[in-house]
């Protein structure tokens, strides 16, 4: 009899330990707090949190920031493009003039094709090949 008491105590037990963190998961947080706020309080927060946000209306703004490459860099303004006017070219008195409705060929941005190539080298955008 001794053993069957002594075994009912220690179920007892263990069982005690496994539903003690059960319960307490159960309990309401709203009564862990206390009486609630009486209006007198309320009114008093609400009167805080008005002047508190008044305060900070009234702080200035932080001072520009010490940025030591803000000269090279520019402002946001200077972001924007700014329209490019067109240059006006020099005009040359040694031009010849072009006949009437004929167009002008825009020069190459290659050289002249050396003396005694053909014609269609000649007629090519890339230079001739230089032989080694």
């Amino acid at each position: 009899m001794r053993r069957n008491a002594a075994k009912g105590l220690l179920i007892a037990a263990a069982m005690a330990l496994i539903a003690g963190p059960a319960v307490a998961q159960s309990i309401n947080s709203g009564m862990l707090e206390g009486p609630g706020k009486s209006k007198e309080q309320i009114e008093q927060e609400k009167i805080l949190e008005q002047q508190y946000k008044e305060s900070l209306k009234a702080i200035p703004d932080g001072k520009a920031s010490n940025d030591p490459w803000n000269n090279i860099r520019g402002t946001d303004a200077d972001a924007t493009p700014k329209p490019v006017k067109p240059v006006a070219k020099p005009k040359s008195a040694a031009k010849p003039t072009a006949a009437k409705g004929a167009t002008a060929a825009a020069p190459s941005p290659w050289p002249a094709p050396a003396k005694g190539t053909t014609a269609a080298a000649a007629a090519s955008p890339w230079p001739a090949p230089t032989p080694r």
